[in-house]
């Protein structure tokens, strides 16, 4: 785990779909407390759910065996900018979604079919998405910039 360091908190949570809620609500509590702004605590809740569900659907046995970990980190640049950085860490199958080409956009929603959004929305929500895999542990950052006016 040497790419986190010095979280301002963490948690884990247990490897199912209704956690979800529970790990957006302590975001949510985390955030107000380490007064990351509203936009930007809402984008990293997008990159939360995202990537939260995507191991949950996508990441086999092992993203199921174990609790999913969830630390934040803050660096507040000036009193009005700053940066957060959510990462997630899930014992499910090596997948790199910093390196994966998503299928393109459908033209229309007569086009379209359920899921392969997530990493379009985390990609387009954080300013930086980073990916490692270490000792059977993918670990995916994901880092919302902010400068208020």
């Amino acid at each position: 785990m040497s790419s986190i360091e010095k979280p301002a908190a963490e948690r884990s949570f247990e490897p199912h779909l209704s956690q979800i809620r529970a790990a957006s609500e302590w975001l949510n509590d985390v955030g107000a407390a380490l007064h990351i702004p509203l936009g930007a605590l809402n984008r990293l809740n997008v990159c939360l759910n995202e990537a939260m569900a995507n191991v949950l659907d996508h990441g086999g046995e092992g993203g199921h065996a174990a609790p999913l970990r969830l630390f934040i980190s803050v660096e507040i640049i000036q009193p009005s900018a700053g940066a957060a950085t959510l990462t997630l860490c899930d014992s499910g199958k090596k997948f790199n979604p910093t390196t994966f080409t998503p299928a393109p956009l459908p033209k229309s929603l007569d086009d379209a079919l359920p899921g392969g959004l997530g990493i379009i929305l985390i990609r387009g929500n954080a300013n930086t998405v980073t990916y490692s895999y270490s000792g059977g542990t993918n670990q995916l950052a994901m880092t919302v910039v902010w400068q208020e006016s």
